[in-house]
């Protein structure tokens, strides 16, 4: 039975984790076309094929053209019937120009157009699938891996489902009618060179075979990568803090080395194929001459059928080189495609969307645990409940306490179903919640968590967020609007927000960045009031409100239960005891088990663990003086709201962002170029070899017309004097095409490796430049919405990704067509001039339509790169906040927000992709007009016997030849337009200065360092609006080694203390001094070092328990870690995890509870040994044994350091030295605890109003 059990708990947990492999099929994608999109695809599809096969109708044109001119020569066809049938051929090149036009046109338009529609519909469905899944996914995946899968995965897929899947089957549709003409033509010939198909196939499995391992595993190491620098850009600031800018690029210096040890074999392994290709190509052009002189000569085959199949064969052979500088984007869409699709069809075992499931008529409340187990997926090794039993009635009010870690938040957890259990039951009115129909559910319960999230809106939208999941969906904008604003003035919020400047419509920015925590606190207090929902729960809901703040909220929940017919259900988690002492019941959590429960006054009265709780907390909050009591302070909102140092930067510095930057115009495309260049300057010898290589591979063109040349006259004699040495003339010719061929495919595998190498070398440099770039900016770049961490992260995975578009295989293939260009107008002016300069003349039309396509192509990019970045940031910043997104069922607003980004770009990308599909269409079909051109005059000179058929046919094929490398060339258009704006934008991020430079090595260093700390008149307004003041003129010197603690209102000023003092922001006025020596003249990097901060929201990173704590700092003794741990009270609970130091935190430390996280904070703080020490808030997610313990760490600590702390809990500074209280950026008040308190000015109205 115990053998069953563990079995069932290992597959519960397995299921909430595990996503099964999927093998994606080439025709997945097709589930999410319409009907619509089917129909444009296959006309598209059609006329991608129909371009494709025109390439060979010029084959057969010249060579009937060449017969013309072979009699003509030997003097069997009259002049006036050969210029008319020359002018007649002439005019068949117009035709297939017109032809080609249309074909290109539509073909590159519709994969275009649908590829946008069907990548967002990928996108959508990928959204839909992941904002459905359970919490243990995220906790097992990362959010910031999602969301890069979202973003930088489905763009891969967007380009190889448009213009490149366009240029893939116009070069199928190459190949297939090259295939027919032969076999028409003459059916053994073309038997004999069907070994190049079986050749082909060969080489497209092995690639496939290869391709897949490398670039799934190159793959896994970009998206950690990606999710790791975008954990450290979210939580900058404590990035900053800490120092840790270098160890981050540093870790993601080696997932660069992993990508690009794996993209350099994979891009190489596909120069060699492709050499091999190109090889294969060559000698099948020399098998064709070889094998069919032979039937030519034996009069099996006429001349006319084989200069046709050879020259269709060349033609074919030009198509796989014009496709191949796409094989990488397919080979990443295919890799790509099988996680997002595995994403798409993972089933949730706990699915939000689900229709399933029952729906009570009348819910009460009543919520029972009946021996309930659970583990958490990420961490199997460790049961946090084991046999839990509680119940609790219908409009109940609940308190539910203990130490940190004792279970607590994972109540709130399970009751939301955000895990399934591994045994036991949780029921809601006698009913399993696992029958219940999880959205409904969760609509009757509305949570406030103890680290709130608020969506990047205004503030009265996000206090609408509750209404969605009750029945006042309907209602008018005017009562929404009463119903705002009266939960607004019910959480204590109304007045803060009516002093902001638009009020209700003032935007929060990205997770409420422009708010303070307390702020943000009663906004998503009062979005849980606005509710009818039966349950309500309050997680540490209000450890950043003061007191009296805290008992308005509560007599307002009092009156809404007396107001309301049916009661709620109300569960306070809590470690500030006051909050629960008037509840109906108090269970008290031990290690997983409530070990007590009762009123306030039983529990009081049994003396047990309650008791002892609450006799510490009031141990701590009794001051020096028997009279004195806890004291705090009203934290009411003044007139000058603080404008944090989160807040939302204006326009002015919105202006300054990568994805607008990108706009400003630079001097010259040369510029954008150098830069490229630049960051490839290490690789210039690699790329030397390989542009010699290229150029190699380009001049061999011009060489094969040449021989080309030489058998169609040697054919041509032979079908007038039936000469015995023609098999063996064209032998020697034959064997010249397969000493080329060797070449070629040397050329080509050498080149392919060359560029390889300097293309992942080039985005490996670019992206940790990148990172680098965004990690030394001031912390008022990321404050800016345009900054936020999604948007970033975007810019850096697929920015730096775009400049692929000018270098490797597609630069080489680039390179070779235009070597091939020059090459063979060398070629064609030694051979014959006046054809070759009159040919000419059409080549710069097809450059110029092709730069200007170039030119639209990388406008398009720009216009619609700011759309596309804030869709990701949309997705990054709701996939960030999941919890609040899945409690909220805010899925649906999320998924047509997200649509409406998306339709919003594809509505201004239709009309530059019309105008780029245009100029595309013309560089491709302006060629056939200078065939036509050339024909015309060619014929004429060799009628007027100016020239001979060698000459003709050297200079005609070398000028076709030039003009299918033009094609080529501009074929990338879009992938140039996207590379030249993403030099552009890259170029602004590298060379923006930041005034706070953490790389500079600039600065005085302090030798021995006091922490003497003296402001000096200082003046600060942040950049957003620097018409608020927010410190004025202010004044303060802070002895070393003393211990100083600030105390005010929100908006006074305090936090703007720490951020000046970190150096986060620069005074307007005035300076701050360190040992007497301004901050501004110290080393940034040395001066944060003396710094230890610990924020009220501490943030963790992914990674081990040790790996937070030390941080990088690799030199510190065991016996030093341990010591710190236990001063921060965090040791016991560490060594009680069976993995130790060692345990994964998870995503943000999603894995530990709020008090754990804040404890591991501190001992990170401490571990720095740091002169100045700032605590934010440090103890206001612990519970009162925790905060004793840590209050005496504290004490030790700030020994022989100097300490700077705001909190709530006035207990914890009652040994301070000095504490300031502070109104509207000044000092109104200095003292000590008591010196305060017998002053009787505003310190002690605190105090009396908290009494």
């Amino acid at each position: 039975m115990n053998d069953q059990e563990d079995n069932a708990e290992s597959e519960i947990l397995r299921r909430q984790i595990q996503t099964s492999h999927f093998e994606a099929s080439p025709f997945e994608v097709f589930r999410y076309y319409t009907a619509i999109d089917f129909t444009i695809v296959s006309i598209s599809a059609f006329a991608a094929l129909l371009a494709g096969s025109t390439r060979i109708l010029p084959s057969i044109v010249f060579s009937q053209l060449a017969d013309t001119f072979s009699q003509i020569e030997n003097g069997t066809f009259e002049e006036k019937s050969a210029s008319k049938t020359i002018q007649v051929k002439a005019l068949y090149f117009v035709y297939i120009a017109i032809g080609a036009f249309v074909c290109q046109f539509l073909s590159r338009f519709g994969f275009i157009f649908t590829g946008e529609r069907v990548t967002h519909r990928i996108q959508n469905a990928y959204l839909e699938s992941v904002l459905r899944q359970n919490m243990a996914f995220f906790d097992d995946r990362g959010s910031g891996e999602l969301a890069m899968q979202l973003t930088a995965d489905t763009e891969k897929m967007q380009q190889a489902l448009s213009e490149k899947l366009a240029m893939m089957i116009s070069a199928l549709g190459t190949l297939a009618a090259t295939l027919i003409l032969s076999f028409v033509l003459y059916w053994k010939l073309t038997l004999i060179l069907l070994w190049s198909l079986v050749f082909g196939a060969l080489i497209y499995f092995a690639g496939k075979r290869v391709g897949k391992k490398f670039t799934a595993d190159g793959r896994s190491a970009e998206s950690a990568g990606n999710s790791m620098a975008e954990e450290a850009i979210s939580a900058i600031r404590t990035t900053a803090s800490l120092g840790l800018e270098d160890l981050i690029s540093e870790r993601f210096h080696k997932y660069l080395d992993l990508m690009s040890k794996n993209g350099l074999f994979m891009k190489s392994f596909t120069g060699l194929l492709l050499g091999c290709a190109v090889g294969a190509g060559y000698i099948n052009f020399a098998l064709a001459f070889w094998q069919g002189t032979r039937f030519f000569v034996s009069k099996e085959a006429s001349f006319i059928d084989v200069v046709t199949i050879a020259l269709a064969t060349k033609t074919a052979t030009f198509s796989i080189l014009g496709v191949s500088g796409n094989v990488d984007a397919f080979v990443s869409a295919i890799a790509v495609s099988r996680q997002l699709f595995s994403v798409i069809h993972r089933t949730s075992p706990i699915d939000s969307a689900s229709a399933t499931g029952l729906t009570l008529d009348n819910v009460k409340g009543e919520i029972e645990f009946r021996n309930v187990k659970h583990i958490y997926p990420a961490r199997p090794e460790k049961a946090i409940f084991n046999d839990l039993n509680i119940r609790i009635e219908a409009g109940q009010t609940v308190g539910i306490v203990g130490l940190s870690g004792s279970g607590k938040s994972t109540i709130v957890h399970l009751l939301e179903r955000f895990y399934e259990i591994a045994q036991g039951w949780i029921l809601l009115d006698g009913q399993d919640i696992k029958s219940l129909n999880v959205a409904w559910l969760r609509s009757q319960i509305c949570l406030v968590d103890q680290e709130p999230f608020l969506f990047d809106g205004s503030i009265k939208n996000n206090i609408l967020d509750g209404l969605p999941r009750t029945t006042l969906q309907q209602i008018s904008n005017e009562d929404k609007n009463d119903l705002v604003e009266t939960a607004a003035k019910a959480a204590c919020a109304h007045d803060f927000i009516m002093r902001l400047p638009l009020g209700y419509d003032n935007w929060v920015g990205t997770n409420g960045l422009s708010l303070s925590g307390g702020q943000k606190q009663r906004i998503a207090i009062a979005r849980a009031l606005i509710s009818t929902a039966k349950i309500l729960i309050l997680d540490e809901a209000t450890a950043a409100l003061d007191t009296e703040t805290e008992r308005s909220i509560q007599q307002e929940l009092k009156k809404q239960k007396i107001n309301r017919s049916q009661h709620r259900t109300t569960l306070i988690i809590t470690h500030r005891l006051s909050t629960v002492e008037e509840v109906d019941n108090i269970l008290v959590f031990m290690e997983g088990k409530v070990i007590e429960q009762g009123t306030h006054s039983s529990l009081m009265t049994a003396k047990g663990s309650y008791y002892h709780l609450v006799e510490m907390q009031k141990s701590e909050s009794a001051s020096a003086s028997p009279k004195e009591k806890q004291i705090a302070w009203t934290e009411k909102e003044s007139d000058n709201i603080e404008d944090r140092s989160t807040k939302i930067l204006d326009q002015k510095i919105q202006e300054d962002s990568p994805s607008k930057e990108g706009e400003k115009s630079l001097d010259s495309r040369v510029s954008r170029l150098r830069f490229i260049a630049s960051l490839s300057r290490r690789e210039f010898p690699v790329i030397l070899g390989g542009i010699v290589s290229s150029l190699i591979a380009g001049c061999e063109e011009p060489v094969a017309a040449i021989l080309f040349g030489e058998c169609v006259e040697i054919l041509s004699r032979g079908i007038k004097t039936g000469d015995d040495d023609t098999q063996s003339k064209v032998n020697f010719w034959s064997l010249m095409f397969l000493v080329l061929a060797l070449v070629q495919c040397f050329a080509f595998c050498l080149q392919g490796a060359a560029f390889a190498y300097c293309s992942e070398k080039l985005l490996h440099t670019a992206r940790y430049r990148v990172l680098r770039a965004i990690l030394k900016q001031n912390i008022a770049f990321f404050d800016s919405k345009d900054h936020s961490a999604g948007s970033l992260i975007s810019f850096l995975a697929t920015e730096t990704t775009h400049l692929a578009g000018i270098s490797g295989a597609t630069f080489g293939t680039v390179l070779i067509s235009l070597s091939t260009l020059v090459a063979a107008l060398i070629v064609s002016c030694i051979y014959g001039w006046k054809l070759a300069l009159v040919c000419a003349s059409l080549v710069p039309v097809i450059f110029a339509g092709g730069f200007y396509g170039v030119r639209i192509a990388g406008s398009h990019q720009a216009k619609t790169a700011h759309l596309f970045s804030s869709a990701s940031s949309f997705a990054n910043n709701s996939l960030s906040g999941i919890r609040t997104v899945t409690a909220l069922n805010r899925q649906k607003q999320i998924l047509s927000t997200f649509g409406t980004y998306h339709r919003d770009a594809q509505e201004k990308s239709l009309g530059m992709n019309t105008t780029t599909s245009l100029f595309f269409a013309l560089s491709q079909s302006v060629l056939y007009c200078c065939m036509a051109l050339g024909c015309w005059y060619g014929g004429t000179l060799i009628t007027s016997r100016d020239y001979t058929l060698f000459q003709f046919t050297v200079v005609y094929s070398t000028v076709l030849l030039s003009s299918l490398s033009a094609g080529i060339v501009f074929s990338y258009a879009p992938d140039f337009g996207r590379a030249f704006q993403a030099a552009s934008k890259l170029q602004d991020l590298l060379e923006k200065q930041s005034t706070i430079d953490y790389t500079s090595n600039d600065g005085l260093r302090l030798v021995d360092p006091r922490g003497e700390i003296e402001f000096q008149n200082v003046s600060f307004s942040y950049p957003s609006s620097p018409e608020k003041e927010i410190l004025s003129n202010f004044s303060l010197k802070i002895p070393s080694q003393q211990h100083i603690a600030f105390v005010g209102e929100t908006g006074c000023g305090k936090t703007t203390i720490f951020s000046l003092l970190e150096r986060f922001y620069d005074t307007d006025s005035g300076q701050i001094l360190i040992d007497g020596v301004p901050i501004k003249d110290l080393n940034v990097r040395d001066y944060r070092r003396l710094i230890g901060l610990v924020t009220q929201e501490p943030v963790l990173f992914s990674g081990t328990i040790q790996e937070n704590l030390l941080c990088g700092q690799d030199d510190v003794p065991d016996g030093v870690l341990e010591k710190v741990c236990r001063e921060a009270n965090i040791y016991d609970f560490i060594q009680s995890l069976p993995s130790g130091f060692s345990t994964v935190v998870g995503t943000r430390g999603v894995m530990l509870s709020g008090g754990q996280k804040q404890r591991l904070a501190l001992a990170r703080a401490l571990i720095r040994n740091p002169r100045i020490l700032l605590l934010d808030e440090a103890t206001s997610a612990v519970d009162a044994q925790s905060e004793m313990l840590i209050k005496n760490a504290i004490d030790v600590a700030v020994a022989g350091r100097t300490t700077i702390t705001i909190t709530h809990r006035l207990s914890t500074i009652r040994n301070a030295d000095k504490i300031c209280v502070l109104e509207r950026g000044k000092i109104i008040e200095a003292g000590t605890h008591v010196e305060l308190i017998e002053k009787r000015g505003r310190y002690w109205k605190f105090h009396e109003n908290t009494n």
